[in-house]
């Protein structure tokens, strides 16, 4: 039995505390902003931003074309992706 009011380490991102006997759990939940690229025929890709930087993900893609330093360049590096002569896609956040 812990004592009351002591801490008590769970799984990473889980924090728990012991009150009288009874185990008190909260998570902690990290939240990356998502925008996601639309053209006229669909998703093209989406955009993800993390502690890296924004990671550009092509749709349909197996894996991240690559993580830049600001939103600007990221839309700019996603739109390079796309089929040449491509007009600018629409950037909505999810």
């Amino acid at each position: 039995m812990h004592p009351k009011g002591s801490g008590v380490r769970g799984p990473a991102g889980v924090a728990s505390v012991v009150t009288e006997g009874v185990v008190i759990m909260s998570t902690t939940e990290t939240h990356h902003p998502l925008w996601v690229a639309y053209s006229p025929s669909g998703v093209v890709g989406s955009i993800r931003k993390s502690e890296d930087g924004y990671t550009v993900t092509m749709a349909g893609a197996d894996a991240a074309t690559g993580t830049y330093p600001s939103m600007d360049v990221a839309k700019k590096a996603l739109h390079a992706h796309m089929t040449p002569g491509s007009d600018w896609p629409q950037f909505r956040e999810h």
